[in-house]
């Protein structure tokens, strides 16, 4: 998935005034607990104190709720992060990183044409596969599966190694009644797929059934296999829907809401299609 990369913070600045010691120590803190991954409400709790004393430095107060705002995103306080976004943006405009947190604090928020909107911005500037798979995900969670195809054509296109962009083209495509095996065939041949998901991209392909597909997603190790039932669920789940199975396809999206591990993002979806099917 499109993944924020967390910020460290070491050495920029020496602060040499003793009446900006404390907040930037609670700064400091707060960067340490977030890149260490300690608890979110540690680093929140640093954060919120280096804010309120009101003489951080002003370089760094972006930053401050910058990571305050992914801290707030981990925990899922979406509207939290979401105005601290908005802060560290008035405080450094244009900064991508923020914009990205924005976009995915808009996309908790089911917010999906504002994260659209924040992520072409981000794709803009610099385009990349991950950018534009972002982009993808939120059309087709708005229910737009032709240009979500489109963004996805458009991530394999920057990167043909991303096999997860490939099952979201193909999932976009058979929403859309137009799922082109010959194009999908071709992009999977481009790819290094040695193990998981191989046996999704090939249920696609028809070269297996979808009791292999649930099969093969029980093999492996204990701790993959939550994740790899999650997604044969899943993807599963569209292919049954997809080809009038929907009995079945509602099954597997149920199994899917049961077992997907919280930070897999098939576990949104599994849920929006829940309620469609409902």
């Amino acid at each position: 998935g499109f993944g924020m990369k967390r910020l460290v913070l070491a050495g920029l600045l020496l602060v040499s005034a003793p009446a900006l010691a404390g907040s930037y120590d609670d700064f400091s803190q707060g960067v340490t607990a977030l890149t260490e991954g300690r608890s979110r409400d540690t680093a929140i709790a640093a954060f919120s104190r280096a804010i309120a004393a009101g003489d951080l430095a002003p370089g760094l107060q972006p930053t401050a709720y910058l990571d305050r705002g992914i801290s707030y995103l981990d925990t899922g306080r979406c509207d939290l992060a979401r105005a601290d976004f908005d802060m560290s943006l008035k405080l450094r405009p244009g900064y991508l990183q923020t914009i990205i947190g924005r976009g995915n604090s808009e996309a908790c928020l089911g917010r999906y044409d504002d994260a659209v909107a924040d992520f072409t911005t981000v794709a803009a500037a610099n385009p990349t596969g991950g950018i534009y798979f972002a982009i993808g995900r939120m059309r087709w969670m708005a229910g737009d599966f032709a240009s979500a195809g489109d963004s996805f054509q458009k991530s394999l296109q920057l990167d043909s190694q991303r096999p997860y962009a490939l099952l979201w083209l193909g999932i976009s495509q058979m929403r859309d009644k137009r799922f082109n095996a010959p194009v999908f065939a071709k992009y999977f041949s481009d790819m290094t797929v040695d193990d998981w998901p191989l046996p999704i991209l090939r249920f696609f392909l028809g070269r297996i059934a979808v009791a292999e597909l649930v099969a093969d997603a029980a093999k492996g190790d204990a701790k993959d296999v939550p994740g790899h039932k999650c997604e044969a669920d899943f993807y599963g789940g569209e292919w049954q829907l997809t080809h009038g199975e929907v009995a079945a396809s509602e099954a597997m999206f149920q199994d899917a809401v049961n077992i997907c591990p919280k930070n897999f993002e098939e576990l949104g979806p599994a849920q929006l299609e829940l309620k469609r099917l409902q």
